[in-house]
């Protein structure tokens, strides 16, 4: 094979990562026996399955705790969602009755049921309903392996006891969850997304991963040499002696400066500060937040107290977690009141069908539908502040007049709750967020009504650009370096210029080391970051003057293509 070959794929995941290929793939339930029974060993065969379910289970929890306690509760959740499908009567029903009806084994009974659900997601309008195929697979390959088949999915020697570049055609949140034990230094991907459930893990874990790869298995053997760029998106097949020695520079280069930079700020070379702030969904994160130096949280997700339960918490329950949020954190926490719909489902709450729950029933318009259930989180809110500092986050903002309501309602229950002595209103703060572009064409009407403004990237990506962002077909539509999201940004920050406002940009693209330095150069002082990049994003931006930054950041704004960018950055 000639040297250097090189393959350009999406980059999700930034790290240089440098190994032997270890191919990886899930067929087991392709691989799975299938076989009638007799009516005499239904029993025994539900027995089986049921042995199985449950020790699927206990691996799901084992993982759900160990991916707690390494990152935070936002990756682990997608396990705790794993264990209530196990819990599915209407799923595990069916399996049930297929084979006691069917005479089936459990394998078939699995696979068949399998095969029903797919057809019936795919036709489903909704993303989130079509995604959930893929967890529901996910969690059938493990029952599958649980009822006897001892398949782990890795296919090269290379795999144990080696730096490995894991190359799968596509990625589960369980494989990359299990690679905490293996010497992983990069995952390449056939297919993906940048904002799916694994590759959110694999950048939480600090994987260098590259996606979206054509014919990649078809390309690769066990053991091949490879690097991956997860800066720039290439991976490179048989690398050259010289081509190593480069990349074995950078790499550090990085380590280097990484190790010099966890602080909750970051200083340019001439003296330019700017904040760092933790990306939160429980109180789990906010004691990484303080390990990491970082005082405030810029967005505390309260989705996870909503999600994965059949019914509302009750203000009583609402006020302990809040309370003891609050009360852990070293600084001032922002916590973004309820924001379901779209994406987020919660089961207790009978949403109304929508053609498009995306431009539907979401955030801030669900609280006139259901005003109690925000009611009761503000209540909750305010009763768990007694007399720390509190910031409310009111999310997808469209208009004034949707703000203003919600922070009446915010202030309404603040005087009730105060004649009975239930509430101190020192240190409250009520923001806006952005993440919608009629927010940004109103941005300074709502800057004049609210405290702070926290620009909600993820959404604001998602509408800018028309696309929707969990479509890997569409990942380049998604990418934040497209430049309309530049622009965009770049309007936001000159308007809000000379407001006596704080601003905080949120979203995964506030994570990333090099778009860091974008926002830094725009004017953005105040980012909310995964805790875990904090060395690298003070490392990035330290490297610099923010006169170089602002130079970076105005030439960006000055090309047409996402191509044109990102060579930029190469």
């Amino acid at each position: 094979m000639a040297e250097n070959i090189g393959l350009q794929g999406t980059a999700i995941s930034d790290g240089i990562g440098m190994g032997k290929v270890c191919l990886y793939r899930e067929d087991v339930l392709e691989a799975a026996a299938k076989y009638t029974i007799s009516v005499s060993d239904v029993a025994a065969e539900i027995e089986r399955f049921n042995n199985a379910l449950a020790a699927t289970k206990g691996e799901l929890s084992d993982i759900y705790q160990r991916v707690l306690r390494a990152l935070s509760s936002v990756e682990a959740q997608v396990f705790n969602a794993h264990i209530m499908i196990l819990e599915d009567v209407a799923f595990i029903g069916e399996i049930l009755r297929r084979i006691s009806d069917d005479l089936v084994n459990a394998e078939s009974a699995l696979v068949s049921t399998l095969k029903v659900y797919e057809e019936k997601f795919r036709v489903l309008p909704n993303h989130y309903f079509r995604d959930r195929i893929q967890d529901v697979n996910d969690i059938s390959r493990r029952i599958v392996r649980n009822l006897g088949m001892k398949h782990e999915g890795f296919m090269c020697s290379a795999c144990h006891g080696t730096p490995a570049i894991v190359a799968a055609e596509d990625l589960t949140p369980s494989l990359v969850a299990n690679l905490y034990s293996k010497q992983v230094t990069a995952i390449i991907a056939e297919r993906g997304s940048p904002i799916s459930h694994a590759a959110i893990l694999a950048k939480a874990m600090g994987i260098p991963v590259v996606i979206n790869i054509d014919n990649l298995i078809t390309s690769l053997g066990c053991g091949a040499s490879v690097i991956v760029d997860g800066f720039a998106g290439r991976v490179y097949l048989n690398p050259g002696a010289e081509l190593v020695a480069e990349y074995e520079v950078k790499q550090k280069k990085l380590r280097a400066g990484a190790e010099r930079f966890m602080r909750p700020f970051a200083r340019t070379k001439d003296g330019v500060t700017i904040n760092f702030l933790a990306n939160a969904g429980s109180l789990h994160d906010i004691e990484h937040a303080k390990a990491h130096l970082i005082n405030d949280i810029g967005l505390f997700r309260t989705e996870f107290l909503f999600m994965d339960r059949e019914e509302e918490p009750s203000v009583e329950e609402q006020v302990k977690v809040y309370r003891d949020i609050i009360y852990g954190a070293a600084g001032t926490v922002t916590f973004r009141l309820l924001d379901i719909g779209g994406d987020k489902i919660v089961s207790f709450l009978p949403l109304p069908h929508q053609r498009n729950p995306e431009l539907g029933l979401r955030g801030a318009r669900i609280y006139d539908v259901y005003p109690g259930l925000i009611n009761r989180q503000i209540e909750a809110l305010l009763t768990a502040k007694g007399t720390r500092p509190l910031n409310i986050l009111i999310p997808m903002v469209s208009t004034v007049k949707e703000f203003t309501e919600t922070r009446k309602i915010i202030f309404d229950t603040l005087s009730r709750l105060k004649k009975s002595g239930g509430a101190d209103p020192a240190g409250l703060k009520v923001g806006c967020m952005i993440e919608v572009p009629s927010a940004v064409y109103l941005l300074h009407y709502l800057a004049g009504e609210a405290d702070f403004l926290s620009i909600g990237t993820n959404d604001l990506i998602q509408y800018v650009m028309g696309v929707d962002r969990n479509n890997e077909r569409l990942a380049e539509l998604s990418n934040p370096f497209q430049p309309a999201i530049i622009k965009v940004l770049s309007e936001i920050a000159h308007n809000s210029a000379g407001m006596d406002k704080e601003i905080v940009v949120c979203g995964e693209l506030a994570s990333d080391p090099e778009m860091a330095k974008v926002l830094a150069g725009l004017g953005f002082r105040n980012l909310s970051i995964n805790v875990h990049n904090v060395e690298k994003i003070g490392a990035a931006i330290s490297a610099h003057t923010i006169k170089e930054l602002e130079t970076l950041a105005h030439s960006i704004l000055e090309m047409k293509s996402l191509e044109h960018v990102l060579k930029v950055f190469e």
